[in-house]
């Protein structure tokens, strides 16, 4: 085990920390899957990164690819390889973002993704971008020294930018050099973007340890990264374009006569579901019904080319938008997939969307977990272990475990656990009576907390406009909005310390804020977390749960993997949000009669004592147990 201490970027081992390196490096020697489940803080990341430089050295051969879900997560792995470089053990890594995102052209940004891969393949096949064209002269040497003086990923990115180079190609090559290699979810669980990478990164599954952040995330990311959409709007823009570039004036006729075959669906959908019934939820469509909408595609196919020649001549740019080719790329998406995907129909502001989406997870993650030489899923709120082993579809004999309370980490004195029972956000119950008595509890709890910033954590945007109308004016609150960005969060912090801050469950706030100071306090000091965050209902999480259910023929199991265990899960990361290190300390108000659920409990025990959790029926007995609370 000498090589774990090579591989471990600090001086002194935090409690658990070797114990974690040792399990994942046998796991990895002997091809398992591992699971690690430890509170946020422990040091989870240097200690796998430890396990599995080790491993891969004593095997002589492989790479670790470390998989984020946002961009802030990637922080961590990049830290701790900068951390090691600095005790002498240099190691390149490799940094991989949305290749748009990485694309030193500005003006590249504005196509979808799609497009600018279509694009950025024109480019460089042409030998039309220079920045690409100058990474031929970049030596490995400038690539550490640009790792070291980096503070982030971001800012690896952007350096290798201001320099000429195009960051994507850079990481290409230093990729076939380097033991680590960092990127989103989507490099290996999106199926086309992992055939394409791995074309282009001479890489193969069978040699990569993935290690998976944030591991909870897994099955609703791989259904969002399976998902494809066409709105109304992208094919009217799509009609404008052909009448436009289309020069032959048969060709435009056939070409339109297509456009507006398909646009009969967007007609048809209107006729039957109201802006109201649909907004921001989504309902199944058969496939079927869309079928014979798209007879004239490959018409469409055969002319796209015409259409983005001329279009190049027109704007004098090689880089051209084709709304015709974002039609032309749904319907290939669509085409190819089967069972485990379905078929919807949304409104986004008023907006109708064709949804094709993932509906059960397995399909995805069975064939990449079982082809990869190893893998670790951490986590600070690790589900329980048949929760993998049913949405994922991963075997028991397969799978490796270790799992550190945080209990063991929290000193139960520095938690208090609450549950008001005169409250719910069940679906059937919610009005505007019950949100003004929500906002009423969340008035008084903060109110009597006195210090600090209050977190409210609501199920949902809608429950989030419907609790904060009743808010009296004079408290100072912080919401979430789909447009919130980190830095909101943190300059609002700074410039109130006994915010409410109003946050979705599962969202940005609660995934990627850190509520703390430069000298490490944690500014939360109440967390309330509003209703059991199960998903809304709607067509899709009903099409989910069917999907489960049969492969598993197991209903109650299946409700447990698509609804219970999830929602707690939110609640866990809501909670942890309070607690950062072993000094933290914080109230926790459950607001809601179903936490007196046993099976809802039970599903914290790893997180509170649940003997020490009190039942307030009303608010002012509520009231009561907080003013005289010592945390």
């Amino acid at each position: 085990m000498k090589l774990i201490e090579k591989y471990f970027p600090y001086s002194e081992w935090r409690r658990h920390q070797r114990e974690i390196a040792k399990v994942v490096y046998s796991g990895i020697v002997e091809g398992k899957v591992v699971l690690i489940g430890a509170p946020t803080g422990l040091g989870k990341t240097a200690a796998v990164l430890a396990g599995a430089l080790a491993a891969i050295e004593d095997m002589g051969r492989g790479k670790v690819f470390f998989l984020v879900k946002t961009k802030n997560e990637a922080q961590a792995p990049f830290r701790e390889i900068k951390a090691l470089s600095r005790r002498g053990v240099s190691e390149l890594v490799a940094v991989f973002r949305n290749k748009r995102e990485m694309c030193s052209l500005e003006y590249a940004r504005r196509l979808s993704y799609e497009e600018f891969l279509e694009e950025c393949r024109y480019l460089t096949e042409h030998g039309l971008c220079e920045y690409a064209k100058n990474v031929k002269s970049l030596g490995m040497d400038e690539v550490e020294e640009l790792i070291l003086q980096a503070r982030s990923p971001n800012h690896f990115i952007q350096l290798l930018k201001k320099r000429g180079y195009c960051p994507y190609e850079v990481c290409r090559v230093v990729a076939s050099k380097a033991k680590v290699i960092i990127g989103s979810y989507h490099y290996i669980f999106s199926s086309a973007v992992r055939h394409a990478f791995f074309n282009s990164v001479p890489l193969k599954l069978g040699d990569l340890v993935l290690v998976i952040d944030e591991a909870h995330n897994l099955p609703q990311s791989i259904m969002d990264i399976e998902t494809a959409s066409l709105s109304e709007v992208t094919l009217k823009l799509a009609e404008k374009e052909v009448k436009k570039y289309l020069v032959n004036p048969d060709e435009k006729r056939r070409a339109l006569f297509a456009l507006k075959t398909i646009e009969k669906i967007f007609r048809d959908v209107k006729k039957r579901f109201s802006i109201d019934e649909l907004e921001g939820r989504l309902k199944l469509l058969e496939k079927s019904f869309v079928d014979a909408a798209f007879e004239g595609i490959y018409y469409l196919m055969d002319v796209l080319p015409k259409v983005i020649q001329r279009k190049r001549e027109v704007l004098g740019s090689p880089i051209v938008s084709s709304p015709l080719r974002r039609v032309i790329d749904f319907y290939r998406r669509i085409e190819k997939t089967g069972i485990e995907y379905a078929l919807f129909v949304t409104y986004e502001e008023g907006i109708a969307k064709l949804v094709y989406k993932c509906v059960d997870p397995s399909t995805v993650s069975r064939h990449v977990l079982d082809a990869a030489h190893s893998a670790i899923l951490m986590s600070g709120t690790l589900p329980p272990l048949q929760y993998f082993t049913s949405v994922l579809g991963l075997r028991g004999e397969q799978i490796t475990e270790l799992r550190i309370d945080t209990k063991e980490f929290i000193p139960s004195e520095n938690i208090a656990v609450f549950i008001l029972t005169n409250v719910t956000t069940r679906y059937i119950e919610r009005s505007e009576d019950m949100y003004r008595k929500i906002a009423t509890a969340i008035a008084e709890i903060h109110r009597v907390r006195k210090s600090g910033c209050t977190l409210v954590v609501v199920p949902s945007y809608s429950v989030l406009r419907g609790v904060k109308r009743y808010l009296p004016d004079d408290l100072p609150v912080f919401s979430e909005t789909t447009e919130t960005t980190v830095d909101d969060v943190i300059k609002a912090i700074e410039e109130r310390r006994d915010l409410i801050i109003m946050a979705i469950a599962g969202g940005k706030i609660i995934e990627g804020v850190e509520f703390r100071g430069s000298t490490g306090e944690n500014f939360i000091r109440t967390v309330v977390i509003v209703g059991v965050p199960y998903p809304e209902p709607d067509d899709f999480i009903k099409k989910y749960y069917d999907s489960i259910s049969s492969r598993l023929l197991d209903q109650e199991l299946a409700w447990n993997c698509v609804f219970t265990v999830p929602a707690m899960t939110k609640v866990k990361q809501a909670i942890g949000r309070a607690f950062r290190s072993e000094r933290d300390r914080a109230v926790v108000v459950l607001m809601d009669y179903r936490y007196q659920d046993p099976k809802l409990l039970s599903l914290l025990s790893d997180v509170v004592d649940l003997d020490r959790v009190i039942v307030a029926e009303t608010l002012d007995a509520l009231s009561g147990y907080l003013r005289k609370c010592p945390i």
